[in-house]
């Protein structure tokens, strides 16, 4: 079997074309894959092929689920997992994926804690801290307490915090006749070579992201004006966590990360979502 017999036996048994892509073939006419779809692909360097995925159980960041020696054997395992009925696509595969991710992330804390104590020390005291008001369903962590936190724990990177009040901006009363009503006020400009968290008055929700010298904002992420919380474990978690592996991301920030035109619409708070 090869990728083209594969995709008419896919097609064949009716499988949703949006759970998997095979490397070299066009989406179908049903739309892109889906975010937590698995990539069947093969290496010209290596010769051999792998099954790609687990982004759905470690959001944010795939990994090869299975290797083959050849096409031939890929296809197979590929159209196995694709048509059973017991269980979903390569779940023993994610599920050991999950599982070994804890484990890298683990070891990257721990390389962290001999560079940087004090980091670990902060991120540990926090993770903590979201499980207990998370289990009862309090607000994760105030713009105040998140300045705290990064000068304790140190940074990867510079930042900058808005510290002014989450309030809407208020437009003056239009009048055709004036120009300064066909003009919407400007808020201040964010700092360059920052990562930024910051009200929008205009838009009335959290944003988040960076801006390079000249150029406008790249928006990460953009939080509903409920969502401080999730906004500021969203930027804790970018400044301190180890570099050497993700982010921590929660399953709709990662959807969100994925849309192809950001900002995309803010997200609202996720009670019980998981923290560490």
């Amino acid at each position: 079997m090869d990728t083209r017999q594969l995709a008419a036996v896919l097609a064949a048994a009716g499988g949703d074309p949006r759970a998997y892509r095979i490397a070299g073939q066009a989406a179908t006419e049903t739309g892109s894959p889906a975010e937590d779809a698995i990539l069947l692909t093969g290496s010209a360097r290596t010769g051999r092929w792998y099954i790609k995925g687990g982004q759905d159980v470690v959001p944010g960041w795939p990994t090869v689920l299975r290797e083959f020696a050849d096409e031939t054997q890929a296809c197979v395992h590929f159209s196995g997992e694709l048509t059973r009925t017991d269980r979903s696509a390569m779940a023993e595969e994610k599920a050991a994926w999950a599982a070994r991710a804890e484990q890298l992330r683990a070891q990257a804390e721990a390389e962290l804690a001999r560079t940087h104590p004090e980091r670990v020390a902060e991120r540990a005291r926090w993770q903590t801290e979201w499980r207990r008001r998370g289990a009862m369903h309090l607000p994760l962590m105030t713009r105040t307490e998140l300045s705290a936190a990064l000068a304790a724990a140190g940074t990867q990177e510079p930042y900058w915090i808005d510290p002014g009040p989450a309030e809407p901006t208020v437009l003056p009363a239009f009048d055709p006749d004036d120009e300064g009503s066909w003009e919407f006020p400007q808020s201040a400009p964010w700092p360059a070579d920052c990562f930024v968290l910051a009200w929008d008055g205009l838009d009335e929700c959290w944003a988040t992201g960076s801006r390079r010298p000249g150029c406008q904002p790249d928006y990460h992420l953009r939080f509903a004006a409920d969502a401080e919380d999730e906004a500021c474990a969203y930027v804790f978690e970018q400044l301190t966590a180890p570099n050497t592996v993700p982010p921590r991301l929660t399953p709709a920030q990662w959807r969100a990360l994925q849309q192809p035109e950001r900002p995309g619409a803010p997200l609202g708070r996720e009670v019980g979502r998981r923290l560490c």
